[in-house]
């Protein structure tokens, strides 16, 4: 596996692509790869992405497909990958900024959104993003090779998850059946599944000056399952009434709502540590497992403050 700078330029030149760079140290805000900024001869700006473990570009290979189907279809910019080999990934880069960005000593700092009510120029792109994403066709999706979860199957999953990480987690009883009415109760979840990004969060969705979405990154969870795994932490970093104003958006684009989709979406979210907490077990990732650990006290103390409250 690569792990310093040097041996990726190198990688990148076996492959036909000569680099340069001034960064020190990559970018490694994604538990999938290495990423690194750095230009080509003519100024162009690249993206190299390395794995972090071997099994990432098993992962990779399912992204590639839903990159290529998806590229002439969204209003977005989506990763046009020029190299994609078991060691690198390498695509030109994108235009715009990122809507957070990661510092190791200053932790994650938004770039111009207003957390307690984003501005309608994202909100409005946002929806129109999603809701062309969830449109597109599921027999397209199929055929291009991409991946298929069916609610039921997702259900089941999500149980299994929730079962698996139980000890490790040891939920309170009120969280543990919180989570097993979500699961059981059908009025929350959708007939249908959709194409979805599967990790849409801030640091993937990339903003011009305006504040308007014009790029999305990282696709390497997309497949069709629930697409109220794409407003989760929309959910946790704006709140409820952000959700529900992004989700009036949504269906005026164009998207597939339902009653009780709002409450599904946030009540997915409040089950998000025992998700978190699995993934770290599936690929032996400590950090994650602790992080869903501390995702699980704050959840366990909104509920506690809540009930006080009533």
């Amino acid at each position: 596996m690569i792990q310093d700078i040097p041996s990726l330029l190198q990688r990148a030149q076996s492959y036909g692509l000569k680099l340069i760079t001034d960064k020190k140290e990559f970018d490694q805000s994604g538990l999938d790869f290495l990423v690194l900024n750095a230009q080509d001869e003519n100024g162009v700006e690249w993206i190299l992405r390395a794995p972090r473990r071997p099994n990432a570009y098993q992962g990779s290979i399912n992204e590639a497909k839903i990159l290529k189907l998806l590229g002439p279809r969204l209003s977005v910019a989506v990763p046009n990958w020029k190299i994609h080999e078991v060691d690198l990934i390498a695509y030109p880069r994108l235009p715009g900024t990122p809507a957070w960005t990661y510092d190791p000593q200053e932790g994650l700092r938004w770039n111009g959104l207003n957390v307690s009510g984003p501005q309608d120029t994202f909100m409005e792109s946002s929806a129109r993003f999603l809701a062309e994403l969830h449109r597109v066709d599921k027999k397209d999706v199929l055929a291009a090779g991409g991946r298929q979860v069916s609610i039921p199957e997702t259900r089941s999953k999500l149980l299994k998850g929730c079962e698996t990480t139980r000890n490790f987690l040891q939920p309170s009883e009120t969280v543990w059946q919180r989570w097993m009415h979500w699961l059981h109760e059908d009025s929350y979840w959708p007939n249908e599944a959709a194409l979805v990004h599967g990790d849409l969060h801030p640091g993937h969705m990339l903003l011009d000056d305006s504040l308007r979405l014009i790029g999305v990154l990282d696709w390497t969870e997309a497949e069709i399952a629930d697409a109220a795994v794409d407003f989760g932490v929309f959910f946790g970093c704006f709140g409820e009434e952000q959700l529900r104003k992004l989700l009036d958006l949504y269906a005026q684009a164009g998207g597939t709502t339902y009653d009780r989709m709002a409450t599904h979406i946030m009540e997915r979210w409040a089950a998000n540590a025992a998700f978190t907490a699995q993934w770290g077990m599936d690929n032996n990732q400590e950090d994650v497992m602790n992080f869903a650990k501390q995702r699980l006290a704050g959840l366990e103390a909104e509920m506690l403050a809540e009930s006080g409250r009533n």
